[in-house]
Formats: C-alpha cells, structure tokens, sequence
C-alpha cells in the first residue's frame, strides 16, 4: 500500500510535491483522505528522506487527526 492509496485523487499532485520538497526534519502537512468505504477523514503526514545505496526512498506516517 502506498499513501497514495488512501489519498482523495483530487490531492494526488500536491501529496507528491510535498514529499518531493526539502522539509525541515519534523515538518507536516494536514490532508484529506478517504477510506474504502468512501468516508473523508483529516490525517497529519509526516515525511522524512531516507537516503540509501540504490536509490533513496520516502517514509511517510500517516495520522488519522479526526
């Protein structure tokens, strides 16, 4: 599952330039979600640069706020 999965299609290009952006190291952002059964609900996103050997990657904690 990415957090794109869980991400209103609407916000898909803004998610991705967040996590895209330098942030400082405890830098968040408020999102609207939706769950399977369609239901909206706020989340904070926590994202933080892991660099590695291959190819750096993304952690991305999801918290539901609402």
């Amino acid at each position: 599952m990415t957090a794109l999965d869980i991400s209103l299609e609407e916000y898909h290009e803004s998610f991705k330039r967040y996590v895209g952006n330098e942030k400082e190291p405890d830098e968040s952002g408020k999102s609207l979600h939706q769950k399977k059964n369609g239901e909206k609900f706020y989340v904070r996103l926590n994202s933080h640069d892991i660099p590695l050997i291959k190819r750096d990657a993304v952690l991305v904690m999801i918290t539901d706020i609402d």
